[in-house]
């Protein structure tokens, strides 16, 4: 069975432009392995009316994970996405926005329908397509300028034993519309069979370009294995496996491979309070064969319908979420299972108008954390600090993301866009060398020891060694060094990773503040700093007759001082007209010491 997805009509070239492709596709393959930000932004949210306020919580938030740290949740776009289940989006390889979807429709960088964006898939509820990863979005390999969007869809008006019916690929082609991208072809069809509600999910070929991605029949005995290359799609059909066993026949789930490709992972949950079932398989880069599966079930003390899954960056742990109930499992030990380890039960927590803040599905980010979804119009993610350690040490949060509109339930799907090959392997065939990524992250663990960071390394293909300096003359070899600094300042710190194949060094600055702001504020001295988002200045109120003439001082997230301004009674108006959109730090100094302080964010 196969598909090509490239239609003639639109690859008619002279000589000339066909030099220059190939030029661009070799460029390409020297360096693919050493950019790779394509899940750099995410955008989320839910929207229910087509309209926004100021104070209206429908909308969309676009989280920037740029820095390695934790993205601002407030950044938000100024429009209404009507979003459910379905989530996907893409980066070019710098790590800039170039499109994203609900499951229904496709938004260009600029938030604006893409060209012939509507009605890409036959069936869709108000908020897009309703299952959870029923959407995946894959380079094109060795075509820079093409993604390939591969879609589930379920026509039947009921829910049950059909599951999703087609599976279609819509290709998109970023040079059209003066850059933003179009939809050049769409709906074709792939297969036409009873597949499961979602969990599509992709992984690298072991050669490092090519894509293979897995599309379950209902019930999970059987999957389809699909291949993506430069000549288009082909499918394979896997073994039978032990069968789904649920009564109504209606899952919804989610699936993931390890971010090493060693492993593929699917959770199924039912419609009833029947046990979320657990497949673990062993995945064969090379060929696409799946094996050795392993079987669990989990269960939960409430009729939630969905469960989520997702893996540790090291591929260690993976986490089952099912409702009330958050899991961790050992993927190195030999009965995996075993292992399980409740890292968190819901703690009653209600979020937004009407809902609790259930545990629902799982996405890994670049910045190493694994952040989880809450039920349908809540404000709040839950998310999972380290992700990499051992048990209740790995830092499940509940209800520790807030956002200033509504989420849906998804996340976006997402797949590992920084695995290499798997060198010296039978489909190392193509040139293509693991050259090591440096990344990283560092803050506090503590928030008692400030000046004591933590670094978690978040490099990619497959470092062996690491080199840390701290910018204090201190320097370590593990891969998650622990610093404490002696005085506050601005310190580099560069992290070199290296293997065989070469080697690569981060550097950015950390700011160490020398001193922890009181509890309370002196009375009378409190300061109120908006708009933020903030455009051409900032306005800050100080009291009148405040006992403490205060000064305000802005910095950069670098730590660099930017203004500083002396704080009178009533208004005070700070221009910040040459500041470029970013996030910033303020704090309200007295006497030396530090009153308030805060973090604002400029748009244009």
């Amino acid at each position: 069975m196969g598909f090509s997805p490239f239609s003639s009509r639109y690859f008619i070239m002279d000589t000339a432009m066909k030099i220059h492709l190939l030029l661009a596709i070799q460029l390409l393959l020297a360096c693919q392995l050493q950019a790779q930000k394509r899940d750099n932004v995410w955008v989320v949210g839910h929207g229910f009316d087509n309209k926004i306020t100021p104070n209206d919580k429908s909308g969309n938030v676009l989280l920037d994970f740029d820095m390695g740290n934790r993205p601002d949740t407030t950044v938000r776009l100024q429009g209404d996405i009507l979003m459910d289940n379905t989530m996907a989006n893409i980066c070019d390889e710098q790590g800039n926005l170039l499109f994203y979807t609900n499951g229904g429709k496709v938004y260009n960088r600029n938030h604006r329908l893409m060209l012939h964006g509507d009605s890409f898939i036959e069936y869709k509820d108000p908020y897009g397509n309703i299952w959870p990863q029923a959407i995946l979005i894959l380079p094109v390999p060795e075509r820079i300028y093409e993604y390939m969007m591969i879609t589930l869809e379920h026509v039947s008006t009921s829910v049950g034993l059909e599951g999703c019916r087609y599976l279609k690929g819509h290709r998109i082609d970023m040079r059209a519309d003066n850059g933003l991208g179009a939809i050049v072809e769409k709906k074709k069809q792939l297969i036409q069979d009873s597949m499961a509600y979602g969990t599509l999910t992709a992984v690298k070929h072991a050669n490092g370009r090519d894509w293979w991605f897995i599309v379950p029949r209902v019930y999970g005995e059987r999957n389809y294995i699909g291949l993506l290359t430069p000549s288009g799609i082909t499918f394979s059909s896997s073994e039978v496996f032990t069968p789904i066993q649920i009564p109504d026949g209606q899952l919804i789930g989610q699936a993931v491979f390890t971010p090493d490709g060693t492993k593929y992972i699917r959770v199924d949950a039912p419609v009833t309070t029947e046990p979320a079932q657990i497949s673990v398989f062993d995945f064969d880069r090379c060929t696409g064969a799946l094996s050795n599966q392993r079987l669990h079930y989990l269960k939960s003390t409430n009729a939630v319908l969905v469960a989520g899954t997702a893996v540790s960056s090291d591929s260690r742990y993976f986490y089952v979420f099912r409702g009330d109930i958050a899991a961790q499992y050992d993927l190195f030990a030999p009965d995996i299972f075993a292992t399980e380890t409740v890292i968190g039960l819901w703690d009653g927590f209600m979020s937004g108008p009407w809902y609790p803040s259930y545990f629902f599905y799982a996405q890994l980010a670049s910045d190493g954390r694994i952040y989880v979804s809450s039920a349908w119009s809540t404000h709040h993610w839950h998310y999972i600090d380290y992700p990499n350690r051992t048990g209740e040490a790995c830092g499940f949060v509940q209800h520790g993301i807030e956002f200033p509109v509504l989420m849906g339930l998804g996340v976006p799907n997402l797949p590992n866009y920084r695995l290499g090959p798997i060198d010296g392997s039978p489909c190392d065939t193509l040139g293509i060398d693991n050259l090591p990524l440096a990344r990283w992250r560092g803050e506090p663990e503590d928030s008692l020891l400030s000046w004591q960071i933590t670094f978690t390394d978040l490099s990619d293909y497959a470092p062996t060694t690491w080199y840390w300096t701290f910018g204090d003359g201190g320097s370590s070899t593990e891969q998650h060094p622990v610093h404490a600094y002696q005085k506050p300042g601005i310190y580099t710190v560069c992290l070199v990773v290296s293997n065989a194949n070469g080697s690569d060094t981060l550097c950015r600055e950390m700011f160490i503040e020398g001193e922890a702001p009181p509890e309370v504020p002196p009375p009378g001295c409190v300061v109120d700093v908006r708009p933020n988002p903030f455009n051409e200045r900032i306005m800050v109120a100080l009291n009148e007759g405040a006992p403490c003439r205060p000064v305000f001082q802005l910095y950069d997230a670098a730590g660099r001082l930017l203004s500083e301004t002396a704080l009178v009674e009533g208004y005070n108006n700070i221009s910040t007209t040459e500041l470029p959109a970013a996030v910033y730090f303020w704090r309200v100094k007295s006497a030396g010491d530090v009153l308030q302080r805060g973090k604002c964010l400029k748009i244009q």
